[in-house]
């Protein structure tokens, strides 16, 4: 299952996409709004919600979420932020594509991926990973 590793590396490299994605992000919502869903992202639920959202973008699947994120997500849309997130779906939809798509593709993640892969398959592993280790 890849999903643990692609998590831990994702979020090694959060620090450079907030950098790429965040005035994208705060170009779409008012200040109060932006406070209201950094508030949401930061807590242990929405922020794992979040996440699970951003790597079901780049895997266009539908994220798998557990009933407290469910929950916490409903009354975080009742919420002016979580109002404004709704509203702006159409918008937000492609940018979280783009952001998942960013995040699952990166070198590094790439380079994880294929070394387990090669531990995995051991003398089958194909050249062009091994060249990467």
């Amino acid at each position: 299952n890849s999903g643990p590793v692609l998590q831990e590396e994702v979020l090694r490299g959060a620090p450079q996409l907030v950098e790429q994605f965040a005035p994208r992000f705060a170009a779409l919502f008012s200040e109060a709004e932006l406070n209201d869903i950094t508030a949401f992202m930061r807590t242990e639920v929405g922020g794992s919600a979040f996440l699970k959202y951003v790597l079901a973008g780049a895997t266009r699947a539908p994220p798998e979420l557990t009933a407290e994120e469910t929950s916490a997500l409903e009354t975080f849309a009742e919420t002016p932020g979580g109002i404004a997130f709704g509203a702006r779906a159409s918008e937000l939809g492609p940018l979280m594509r783009e952001l998942g798509y960013t995040a699952t593709s990166a070198p590094h993640v790439r380079a994880r991926l294929e070394r387990d892969m090669c531990e995995i398959a051991g003398p089958e592993c194909p050249d062009a990973w091994r060249s990467d280790l």
